[in-house]
């Protein structure tokens, strides 16, 4: 028993080492960017089956809407990394029962994927605050989840590649959506 929570708490630490070296390499927009051609709608999607089943265990459903392509220039493996973070951070913040829906938008010049959760909302005064490193809401269910840093290094990411993350919601109990924007291959 001893030995399963020291291999728990050394996991744990092992993933804060790695978000605090992402989060470093965000604020000095230094991140190694393999950029290639690539569908932004797709790398949501492989994200989405990734979780697939945590979103199960939580019952939690989550729904991909079907949408245009998203030719994209990126690093598949750092922008998978930005839709997973909102993901996570979706199914943290919607009770069983709720959803997550993932809709693609081709937007003039911008692809556009957002993700909206039917959970707890995000009051007017912290949707820019929620991607300032380790801020939490106040009351947040399963608040002690996460390091308080995974929208801080999905925004980071997402301006990296001249794009950006952003929140939107009406309020505590309405929900919240992220949306992710990149540039479109030219």
């Amino acid at each position: 028993e001893t030995l399963a929570a020291m291999r728990h708490e050394t996991r744990r630490l092992q993933r804060l080492a790695a978000d605090l070296g992402s989060l470093s390499r965000a604020d000095e927009a230094a991140f190694e960017l393999q950029l290639e051609d690539a569908d932004l709608a797709e790398i949501a999607n492989r994200a989405a089956a990734g979780l697939a089943a945590a979103f199960a265990a939580a019952e939690v459903s989550l729904d991909v809407e079907a949408g245009p392509a998203l030719p994209v220039r990126v690093d598949p493996d750092r922008m998978g990394q930005v839709f997973s973070n909102v993901l996570r951070n979706a199914l943290q913040h919607t009770p069983p029962g709720g959803r997550v829906t993932i809709h693609p938008a081709l937007l003039p010049g911008t692809a556009a994927v957002s993700v909206a959760d039917s959970g707890e909302g995000i009051a007017p005064e912290n949707l820019e605050r929620i991607f300032e490193r380790f801020f939490r809401v106040d009351g947040a269910a399963r608040a002690s989840e996460g390091a308080g840093i995974g929208l801080t290094i999905a925004r980071g990411i997402a301006r990296g590649h001249g794009g950006d993350l952003t929140a939107a919601s009406a309020g505590p109990g309405c929900g919240a959506a992220f949306t992710v924007t990149v540039p479109l291959a030219s």
